[in-house]
């Protein structure tokens, strides 16, 4: 595979974006040797201010590039396999005007020449999505028409077969990796899918509404405003999925009979009778989903008439805390699920569990793939070593009688996992002997795969195989098209190249042994590296990783003349389960002193000048990067933090993950505190940031998405607030519309460029 591809082009002319780029290292260069910035050395800590690197004139023309670079880039968002040589790729893409991410989709086909595009991208409807039938012969489109659905069913050749309004008790339909995909039968003529089950509440009268009949209960009036959990951010409208069936001949839609379960991949048994799938107890709290994988939860089968009532197929003697993503082997005899365990780490790694299918019931339940306590490091030109299972488990597929492919993680490195379960066997496949990441995106029972091969500096470049379980000479990709926007036919001279923006960038992997993994992108242009800023960037979760992928912000930060330094601390997913569960009950001390030890290691090594530091973090992150400015208030001159955690103790009332706050603060299991008593209050507020305020002194950016149930807007407000009283220099952009991510496109542009010019005054230039 050629993976030395020409990177990202950007909308701009050439020659203006160069004499900006020239402009602003001159500005940089100027104010760094300037009066002003010797004076900032000499201000105390009290009378420090935001010292302007840029005029306005320079600002803008930065503004200008970054928007160009930002909003021009395509983000591969999925595949398809349509048929053996023809692939379907979505993507996304900012529009910064509209404020929304435009979505589109390009099909390719392999041909003699290799791959080719057979479709001008189609920009495809936000309200609809479709569902390939297995043998190819229909489609089915789910089409939102204000707040109902309808199905419509369309043949190969292009007829609509069938238009099924979906109007009485169908909500929201799923189509996600948190509630799963709709499905089709065997014999093409029914789909089954998890849809929210309509709330009576909206159609209750209140106690004063006169068009009310006198023959509706009281007690519906007094219901008009029952409050209903949810499951939490960007799932807040999902109170009750449950499954549904779709009789195409019928034009009929059937409710499954789950009671008061929630409901989560839903899939056909193999004579399309019935279905399994992820059950939750709809009768407890409702805690968030969406990055959580280790929600407790049961297996269950429903006959698909909707007249039998759902069965639990595992019992309190098997020992299986949860269930994910279950699958089918070919011939129907053997069923298969992914269980973390009884673990309270939000993302985890994974056991395989197999049974035989008999009437309906598991027999013979085993873990065919157990938990990896411990990972080892590739040596140099080595690919990756198996370290577990981290997986959302929705690319997850039984393709022969003993096996399945899945994708997982190995360290820094996406890979796909090739699984024996009658033996427990795992393999890894890998496109280059370098620390590439592999992502599977699509494989089909027929073995054919689809998967996008990246690091962090070469853009995504997306791969095809007829067979992903090739042994002999490995297994043979063809590339299908690389993820940049392609020249302009229309205006040639309208484009730069990101690699004429960024020229000698290198990437690589630090190991620090326990104490984690520094991930470097560095300007290998012959000058000094130590002379360069940092840009250092935990990640959140703290059950996270990052990964050797190519990440567009990154590039950007290096853009702008920062090393990036990207760290995988204690607590992070790919290095085994053991250096996962160290962390909890030591968020706020293990994880900071770990970050500080790298930060300072990599310095040493003469990456990153330890003068010019901004610390940049979200979530879990942004709880690091505030833990770091108050526990080394001298290492960082400016600090970024997008929706952090400030105040563990008052974020358990408010938060979508209240287990998170006791497990990651105490140790302790959510299920055993409930409500927080003074010791575990206590040491809530001692691992959090805000316990150690006062002794902060840098500069400090607070991002904030105003509609965040994860990690709610109060928490950064009370740093704001904080720092404001102690007169250190603080500000705070609250963004409407946006929750935990800030991921609409004008905010999360808006947000980059902030980080971006807020960084630069507070270090008096990057270069």
């Amino acid at each position: 595979v050629n993976v030395s591809v020409t990177p990202t082009c950007m909308l701009k002319q050439a020659g203006r974006s160069m004499s900006m780029l020239a402009k602003i290292k001159q500005a940089q260069k100027a104010v760094t040797q300037s009066e002003e910035s010797k004076e900032k050395e000499e201000l105390k800590p009290d009378e420090r201010k935001l010292l302007q690197s840029y005029s306005p004139e320079d600002e803008a023309a930065n503004t200008t590039l970054i928007r160009s670079v930002w909003e021009s880039y395509p983000r591969l968002a999925d595949a398809k396999i349509l048929s053996k040589g023809t692939v379907s790729l979505s993507f996304s893409q900012p529009d910064i005007v509209r404020n929304k991410n435009r979505s589109f989709e390009r099909r390719f086909i392999n041909s003699t020449d290799g791959f080719q595009p057979i479709s001008l991208p189609t920009v495809t409807d936000p309200d609809s999505f479709s569902i390939q039938s297995p043998s190819g012969n229909f489609s089915a489109v789910f089409a939102k028409d204000k707040d109902d659905w309808r199905l419509e069913i369309f043949s190969a050749a292009g007829a609509l077969e069938a238009n099924i309004p979906l109007k009485k008790s169908v909500g929201a339909i799923q189509n996600n990796n948190t509630f799963g995909f709709p499905q089709w039968n065997k014999a093409e003529n029914k789909l089954l899918f998890v849809a929210e089950l309509k709330s009576p509440g909206d159609a209750y009268p209140s106690f004063w509404d006169p068009a009310a009949k006198d023959d509706k209960p009281k007690d519906n009036r007094a219901a008009k405003y029952e409050f209903q959990n949810t499951w939490g951010e960007q799932r807040f409208t999902a109170k009750q999925p449950v499954p549904f069936v779709v009789d195409i001949k019928e034009r009929t839609a059937t409710q499954l009979n789950v009671g008061s379960l929630s409901c989560a991949f839903a899939i056909w048994d193999p004579t399309s009778n019935g279905a399994v799938f992820m059950g939750f107890d709809g009768t407890q709290r409702k805690l968030g989903l969406i990055f959580c994988i280790q929600r407790p939860n049961n297996f269950y089968y429903v006959c698909g008439d909707g007249k039998g009532a759902a069965v639990a197929l595992l019992s309190p003697e098997d020992n299986v805390f949860n269930v994910r993503c279950p699958i089918f082997s070919p011939d129907g005899s053997k069923v298969g699920f992914l269980s973390t365990g009884k673990s309270s780490a939000h993302y985890t790694a994974q056991k395989l569990y197999t049974a035989d299918w008999k009437n309906t019931k598991l027999e013979n339940l085993k873990v065919a793939v157990d938990i990896t306590r411990k990972s080892q490091v590739p040596k140099d030109g080595e690919g990756p070593i198996y370290c577990g299972l981290y997986t959302l488990g929705d690319k997850m597929k039984w393709i022969e009688e003993d096996t399945i492919v899945v994708d997982t993680v190995a360290r820094t490195q996406q890979a796909i996992c090739i699984i024996t379960p009658s033996a427990g066997t795992t393999r890894l496949v890998s496109a280059t002997s370098s620390r590439m990441s592999l992502g599977l995106l699509e494989v089909s029972r027929a073995g054919a795969a689809v998967a996008v091969l990246s690091d962090p500096i070469t853009p995504p470049q997306v791969l095809y195989t007829d067979n992903i379980l090739a042994t002999d000479g490995g297994v043979k990709w063809q590339p299908v098209t690389t993820v940049e926007p392609p020249a302009s036919q229309l205006a040639p001279d309208a484009y730069v190249s990101l690699k004429d923006l960024l020229p000698n960038l290198k990437w690589q992997v630090l190991e620090f042994g326990d104490t984690g993994e520094a991930m470097m992108i560095t300007h290998a242009d012959g000058g000094d590296a130590s002379a360069r800023p940092g840009m250092v960037i935990p990640h959140g979760g703290p059950h996270s990783a990052y990964l050797a992928t190519f990440v567009l912000e990154w590039l950007v930060y290096a853009a702008a003349g920062y090393n990036v330094c990207l760290l995988n601390y204690p607590g992070s997913f790919g290095y085994g389960q053991d250096f996962i569960e160290v962390l909890p009950g030591k968020c706020g001390d293990l994880d900071v002193k770990s970050c500080e030890k790298m930060v300072q290691e990599v310095c040493k090594k003469g990456l990153m000048d330890i003068k010019r530091l901004t610390v940049n973090g979200g979530s879990h992150g942004g709880f690091l990067s505030a833990h770091l400015s108050a526990q080394y208030p001298e290492l960082f001159k400016a600090v970024c933090m997008r929706n952090p955690v400030i105040n563990i103790s008052s974020m358990m009332d408010t938060t979508d993950i209240a287990d998170w706050t006791v497990y990651e603060a105490t140790g302790l299991d959510y299920y055993d505190v409930i409500v927080q008593d003074a010791e575990v209050n206590n040491k809530m507020f001692t691992s959090s940031p805000l316990s150690r305020v006062r002794d902060v002194k840098a500069a400090t950016l607070l991002l904030i998405g105003a509609d965040d149930l994860r990690v709610p807007w109060t928490q950064g407000r009370a740093w704001y607030h904080a720092l404001k009283q102690l007169n250190i220099p603080v500000e705070m952009k609250l963004y409407p519309g946006n929750d935990h991510p800030i991921a609409t496109a004008a905010c999360s542009t808006d947000a980059l460029i902030n980080i971006l010019l807020f960084s630069s005054r507070a270090l008096g230039g990057v270069e």
